[in-house]
């Protein structure tokens, strides 16, 4: 057999072997990125869930009493405003009338 002839089938043997060895890895890296993606997804979808339960056990008890407060306050102030205009047209109708 020529000695080129058998270096190139060695080489070729070679390259075979390295593209196996680099498809092997490439292969790798495409599962790893899935994984990768996969758990971040996992990851925003726990942080969304336990973001949510969080307010709706914790939070929402507590904004709705603010909101009672504060609707409560607005009418006190709604009620304020009142009685400071019902003295008001109690000082002009004192006012008006003749002494």
């Amino acid at each position: 057999m020529d000695p080129e002839l058998k270096t190139l089938e060695e080489k070729i043997d070679k390259i075979g072997k390295m593209s196996e060895d680099t498809n092997r890895i490439v292969h790798g890296m495409r599962n790893s990125a899935r994984l990768g993606r996969l758990a971040k997804f996992v990851w925003w979808l726990a942080v969304l869930v336990l973001s949510a339960a969080v307010y709706y056990f914790y939070l929402q008890p507590y904004l709705l009493q603010l909101q009672q407060i504060y609707s409560q306050f607005q009418g006190g102030a709604t009620q304020a405003q009142s009685y400071q205009e019902q003295f008001a047209d109690f000082l002009n109708q004192f006012r008006s009338t003749p002494q």
